[in-house]
């Protein structure tokens, strides 16, 4: 059975070296960026928009968020101890990396991944 390893980094000198450890052990997975809502929500009360309409989220570029790093990976069972571990070291059980990571069963997968 697959399981998705969901995972959020504050975003700093040390993010980098997470990610590069997992690939560097063949963990596979996407990374994006990404804010929290309690900053979306702050940066949306200092800026001139008062909702939210799909013609505003390309003015949303334009804002200036606090970023995080999001990593997520679709993993066998066996992967999933070796990568949560490569989490912990490098993140120092989220303290040198502040964040969190959660594991999820997938019942249904179908693709190339």
């Amino acid at each position: 059975m697959k399981h998705l390893l969901f995972a959020v980094f504050e975003t700093n000198q040390y993010t980098r070296n997470v990610v590069n450890k997992l690939a560097e052990n063949n963990i596979n997975g996407t990374v994006l960026a990404s804010t929290s809502l309690k900053h979306f929500m702050n940066e949306l009360e200092d800026s001139d928009i008062n909702f939210i309409s799909l013609r505003h989220l390309s003015n949303l570029e334009k804002v200036n968020f606090e970023e995080n790093t999001t990593f997520y990976a679709l993993l066998e069972e066996e992967e999933i101890d070796s990568a949560t571990a490569i989490i912990r070291e490098e993140t120092e059980r989220f303290s040198k990396v502040r964040g969190g990571m959660f594991v999820l069963p997938v019942e249904r997968y179908e693709g190339s991944f």
